[in-house]
């Protein structure tokens, strides 16, 4: 579907960044686990610091970033919450007998460690302008903390 957009034959598409990311490696950026705490701080980081990084490096590749786009994307890394919209099927699931794996903090924070030092490798690997991507979203958890985290 990316290339079909590129070559014009086809106005439109939906995509998450993993997606996107055959067209725009550094899309790959923001699907780094354990990127931010949770769900709302990801996407006010991505919102406010990531996607115009992103409209840059798309439109180098003729691709449109919509900023709107962000709240359709698929939901990435581990959550502290499942969005509202979610809430039902998961109780729909629960309740045919299906079983929902929390983290406790302590657990969430082990998987955290045990990625932190992975990004560096993860962003040589994808190359380009990643490092640029990388910065900005952690520009961003920098004023997201500084206006949000107590002190």
């Amino acid at each position: 579907m990316h290339q079909q957009v590129v070559r014009g034959r086809i106005q439109a598409g939906v995509s998450s960044f993993a997606g996107v990311a055959i067209l725009v490696p550094e899309g790959a950026v923001f699907n780094t686990p354990c990127l931010c705490k949770h769900d709302v701080e990801r996407a006010w980081v991505t919102d406010n610091h990531g996607l115009p990084v992103a409209r840059k490096l798309f439109a180098e590749k003729g691709v449109g970033a919509d900023p709107g786009g962000r709240r359709r994307l698929e939901r990435h890394g581990l959550q502290d919450r499942l969005p509202d919209t979610d809430r039902p099927k998961m109780a729909e699931f629960v309740a045919k007998g299906g079983f929902v794996h929390g983290l406790a903090d302590a657990q969430r924070e082990a998987w955290a460690k045990a990625i932190r030092p992975g990004p560096a490798e993860m962003l040589q690997a994808i190359g380009g302008k990643a490092r640029m991507v990388c910065d900005a979203l952690a520009e961003g958890k920098k004023v997201w903390a500084e206006k949000h985290e107590k002190k």
